[in-house]
């Protein structure tokens, strides 16, 4: 410990002497890992961070369709959700709901938001009560003649009613008709969208009110409109839930060859069906091809700064035969050159997460007021995930750009 002591100060005192060559290093590689740590910030925040206020989110599974008509995966129809939930034993829950625009008003505010209309076991599934209120429980066997509730976000709560919890009792217009609202949602509940941000919560029971075309979409197994998502119960492996939906489905195919055959039922960890159900199986490649681009950025910036080491190596020659004169070896002289390489790194690393941060807010600035009917929001800033990885990062740089010069330079005569 009092040796890798002493290489820290020798290292500072060494990289003061020279603080043209530390700046340029260290921006350097700042500069290559921001760029990586920035790219694995929005995977991350994709891909990988867990659901919000969600109990257990592993558990969770998202069901779509593959077909002939269709390459890419698509919805459920309301009567093959109903078939799915009372023949799988491998659940614990399913719930479907659909995303849609709406108009709200009241209180003496109108505005244009969006909203799910979903069913009985949405809420419940996800293991998150109301913060306000209660939040609705519907027959989902029963599409038409539920109780109009409403239930708010947390984000939609606060803008538009100012965190007022006497809202809740309250009655306002949803597309013409009266809702009672029931509760509001805690802040950071948005189901399992990840990219598109839900203000308004409605019961499937009541989409009679929103739509004209209430009865063909529950009755006909051609209208897969609906987004379904489950929980698996515990102690359950999700292939085996898997095997026995896609065992159901195929039942299906057979029973009702007109509208299920050739249909492909997708069952996929909730994170694997990320940003949206349509594109599974696509994201997981293209974020490994772009983490494979930029990190030719670093792997570039390593090797430049590589470069300067075996110059600076070369300067400092004397140095190093005086060191081994008087009795260091060349491990000694490797390891201090490691050390200094190191704190490069880890400066580096510091300012390449200042970068990251600073390319995260722009970004998440960006595309939260992009124009548009959709409501977007995302969250690229990094958490301890990210710093993770840019410590790794910083620590692989220094194995990259240090250990040749380290090599060449404890050469001496």
């Amino acid at each position: 410990m009092n040796m890798f002591l002493q290489d820290i100060r020798y290292g500072i005192r060494t990289l003061l002497q020279k603080p043209g060559f530390t700046a340029t290093a260290v921006l350097t590689l700042a500069l290559g890992i921001g760029a990586n740590t920035a790219i694995f910030s929005i995977v991350n925040s994709i891909l990988f961070k867990p659901l919000p206020t969600v109990r257990n989110p592993d558990e969770l599974v998202v069901l779509a369709n593959r077909d002939d008509h269709m390459e890419f995966p698509h919805g459920l129809s309301y009567v093959d959700f109903l078939d799915y939930k009372e023949q799988c034993d491998e659940l614990e829950a399913l719930a479907i709901y659909t995303p849609f625009p709406i108009s709200i008003s009241g209180e003496g505010r109108a505005e244009r938001t969006w909203a799910i209309c979903a069913s009985g076991d949405y809420f419940s599934l996800y293991g998150t009560p109301a913060q306000h209120g209660t939040t609705f429980q519907n027959d989902d066997f029963a599409p038409t003649g539920g109780e109009a509730l409403l239930v708010m976000g947390y984000d939609f709560w606060q803008r538009s009613y100012g965190g007022d919890p006497s809202i809740v009792g309250k009655d306002l217009e949803v597309n013409g008709s009266i809702y009672t609202v029931a509760g509001v949602m805690p802040e950071g509940f948005n189901g399992n969208e990840t990219i598109v941000h839900i203000d308004v919560y409605l019961p499937l029971t009541t989409m009679h009110m929103l739509r004209d075309d209430v009865a063909l979409i529950f009755e006909d197994r051609d209208s897969h409109m609906f987004r379904a998502v489950g929980r698996v119960k515990e102690g359950v492996a999700i292939q085996e839930a898997r095997t026995s939906l896609q065992t159901i489905a195929k039942r299906l195919g057979e029973e009702y060859p007109d509208s299920n055959t050739g249909i492909e039922l997708i069952v996929a960890r909730e994170k694997d069906a990320r940003p949206e159900p349509s594109l599974y199986g696509v994201m997981k490649p293209i974020s490994i091809a772009f983490m494979g681009l930029v990190s030719l950025v670093l792997f570039i910036a390593c090797a430049n700064v590589a470069n300067l080491l075996l110059a600076r190596g070369m300067s400092r020659s004397r140095e190093f035969a005086t060191r081994a004169a008087l009795g260091a070896s060349r491990g000694r002289i490797i390891r201090q050159m490691l050390t200094e390489t190191l704190m490069l790194a880890l400066l580096g690393g510091v300012v390449g997460v200042f970068i990251a941060e600073v390319v995260a807010s722009a970004l998440t600035t960006m595309t939260n007021n992009m124009p548009g009917d959709i409501p977007i929001k995302t969250n690229f800033h990094p958490d301890a995930r990210v710093y993770g990885f840019a410590f790794l990062a910083a620590s692989l740089a220094c194995v990259i750009a240090g250990l040749l010069p380290a090599l060449r330079s404890s050469r001496v005569n």
